[in-house]
């Protein structure tokens, strides 16, 4: 029985490592802040989710994923992308949210979730990876209220330190399609391995032929000799 449990859990990991995982985006403007090193200019969300434990499935048409299938947020900052902040949520889930990613027989958003929030606890220094001045400990919202994100830092200031978006975030027209991506938590497009080249049967030119030709006529002819 022991055994048979482990490997049946051995195989649920395994598949759940190898999930398919597909990425969608947003941009919008930052209406303001208080960390220096993020200004009022815009920034990106991208979400990174799966096809919970199927392995083999790669398509993105009449689709649904709930808002805990998200493998991974990063979140990039000022116009040229410099602060970045990036949580993995199947290590350090999402603490709440509201609604499915679904998708229509062609691939394209039809609906997102209305929220989903890091929030009490927050995320920890250690559960997410940070460039740039965010640090301590971090909530986030992505919602449709009026403060779209609202990152919290209490380290090196008197108060805890934000930076908030305007509103109608979670809008199905604000998200790029889904599209596949190289792994959980990288946004980089997936590209598919390229075909092994064949490997050449190595064969005999003719000058090789014909003197196998001539040992394998002496060798029988040996033989015959040898039964004599």
């Amino acid at each position: 029985m022991k055994k048979t449990l482990a490997a049946a859990a051995l195989l649920a990991s395994a598949a759940a490592a190898q999930a398919v995982p597909f990425a969608i985006t947003a941009e919008g403007a930052i209406s303001s802040s208080e960390f220096p090193d993020i200004a009022n200019e815009t920034y990106s969300v991208t979400f990174i989710f799966a096809h919970g434990g199927n392995t083999t499935d790669t398509s993105t048409a009449s689709r649904v994923w709930d808002w805990d299938y998200l493998t991974c947020t990063i979140w990039r900052m000022n116009t040229a992308r410099d602060v970045v902040y990036q949580q993995d949520l199947v290590a350090t889930p999402p603490t709440s949210g509201q609604g499915s990613f679904v998708t229509d027989a062609s691939g394209a958003l039809t609906m997102v979730p209305t929220q989903v929030v890091m929030d009490s606890p927050a995320a920890q220094p250690g559960q997410y990876t940070a460039q740039g001045s965010i640090q301590g400990a971090v909530k986030w919202f992505a919602s449709n209220g009026g403060a779209g994100v609202v990152f919290i830092d209490g380290v090196g200031s008197a108060s805890p330190r934000t930076f908030s978006t305007g509103s109608g975030l979670m809008q199905p027209g604000n998200w790029s399609a889904p599209v596949r991506v190289a792994g959980p938590c990288d946004p980089t497009p997936y590209t598919a391995p390229a075909p092994s080249a064949a490997t050449p049967v190595p064969t005999l030119g003719h000058a090789g032929l014909a003197l196998l030709a001539g040992l394998l006529g002496w060798g029988t002819l040996g033989w015959g000799v040898r039964r004599r």
